[in-house]
């Protein structure tokens, strides 16, 4: 139930902050998984960051996601990414999410799941 709560209220600030415009490159990453440098999404990063095409990168890791298990950082976790993540133009996903299954992203966002991309 609590869970429950938590996911709507991230939808809830994610669909206020949706009506900003979009950061064209801004690449919100999902890590709830593998965050380690050797995660598929992680890979990703490295090899975007290569290319030097200025992409600018919000994450949440495994870590965000146990701090609010245990009632912390829940200001970073509830308010600051939704916020970014509703700005983003790319969501990269290295596992499920489940606010997610709460949230519509714009028709123009894309959101690629690399479970075992790499």
């Amino acid at each position: 139930m609590i869970k429950t709560i938590g996911y709507y209220f991230f939808a809830f600030v994610f669909y206020i902050c949706r009506l900003l415009p979009i950061k064209e490159n801004r690449i919100f990453c999902i890590m709830t998984h593998d965050d380690g440098e050797s995660g598929n999404v992680m890979l990703l990063i490295k090899e975007l960051e290569k290319l030097n095409m200025g992409f600018y990168f919000n994450r949440i890791t495994g870590k965000d996601v146990e701090s609010v298990k245990k009632f912390g950082n829940m200001v970073n976790f509830f308010l600051v990414k939704p916020y970014q993540m509703a700005r983003a133009k790319t969501i990269l996903m290295d596992n499920v999410f489940m606010p997610l299954a709460y949230i519509r992203v714009r028709k123009d966002v894309k959101v690629v799941q690399l479970w075992h991309g790499t």
